[in-house]
């Protein structure tokens, strides 16, 4: 059977920052303090070191960006690959059974099984920062055909990779 995914961790908003980008915010950081204090600070020493500090931090961060965006790749996909196929994380094929939303306090979530495991995770923005989160209710139903790469968590079972048959 052909899976496609769904979710991996990689997609999650604290992996999403390519490395390129930061040396980009630092290059146009560092170019508005160096026009701004080229063009408003009076004369003095202070606005000799104010230019030669932020044009260094400019000149460095082009050469930073040049190299991370067109030499160096994205370590991210190669990260992810290497992390997946670790002997700690598991992996597990089989139909989702017993899929419920339910709400704990104030706090909703959903459930499910695939064979014995359970799953379960938070419909919670600071959740779904790191973690597979948020309200997948019209997607996942019983009966589903999936593959998960998990880890066993002390607190759950924390999905790493999933992928749902096409």
């Amino acid at each position: 059977m052909e899976y496609y995914t769904y979710w991996t961790v990689n997609d999650a908003p604290s992996n999403s920052t390519q490395p390129h980008s930061i040396f980009l915010w630092i290059f146009i950081i560092s170019l508005i303090t160096f026009l701004l204090v080229w063009k408003f600070k009076i004369e003095d020493d202070d606005k000799k070191f104010y230019l030669y500090a932020s044009g260094l931090f400019a000149l460095l961060a082009v050469p930073g960006y040049i190299y991370m965006k067109f030499v160096g790749g994205n370590p991210n996909e190669e990260r992810l690959d290497k992390y997946l196929s670790d002997k700690k994380i598991k992996n597990i094929t089989g139909q989702i059974s017993n899929f419920r939303q339910a709400q704990s306090g104030r706090q909703t979530y959903e459930e499910f099984y695939v064979d014995s495991i359970k799953f379960n995770y938070l419909h919670n923005t600071l959740y779904e920062f790191a973690n597979f989160g948020g309200d997948h209710s019209k997607v996942l139903h019983d009966g589903l055909n999936i593959r998960i790469n998990y880890i066993e968590g002390y607190k759950g079972n924390e999905i790493q990779k999933f992928e749902i048959a096409k």
